[in-house]
């Protein structure tokens, strides 16, 4: 049994509004990204961690619903003998899918300090919209059947 199968599983508890969210399965060749999405009112925005990558390693697209997030962190070139080893290298891939549409030609990426933040705009018809509650203008009258009465 593989021993992430447990934390994967509680992901997808915790994850109600990201539907159909897609990760790297631990043990594989690929690694998951360290990340967090908010939800507000008009957006969605996930914050990804990737120190010592450049934007240019990173490839981001939003395609069929879904924005996926990949690139590879390559070791640095060493001399010597690594006697501890605890940073991640190689390729990472990771799929997210939202609860609600996406104005996809308005979703945009920044990189600062190690962290992309991407910021995916709902669609209108996604956002939570007040309804105005209104009197009606013809007075109504309530029609009762005599015959109902007697009895």
């Amino acid at each position: 049994m593989n021993p992430f199968t447990p934390i994967n599983r509680l992901d997808s508890l915790f994850a109600p509004t990201l539907a159909g969210t897609t990760v790297a399965k631990a043990g594989s060749e690929l690694r998951q990204l360290p990340l967090e999405v908010w939800e507000t009112e008009d957006a969605y925005e996930v914050l990804v961690e990737v120190p010592g990558l450049e934007p240019s390693d990173l490839e981001v697209t939003y395609h069929d619903d879904a924005l996926t997030l990949k690139g590879e962190r390559t070791p640095p070139e060493r001399e010597g003998d690594r006697r501890l080893g605890r940073l991640s290298y190689g390729r990472f891939e990771q799929t997210l899918r939202f609860g609600s549409a996406v104005e996809a030609d308005a979703i945009a990426a920044e990189a600062k300090h190690g962290v992309i933040t991407i910021r995916v705009p709902k669609a209108e018809a996604a956002k939570p919209r007040k309804i105005q509650i209104t009197t009606g203008t013809t007075p109504r009258t309530l029609e009762v059947d005599d015959a109902s009465d007697e009895g």
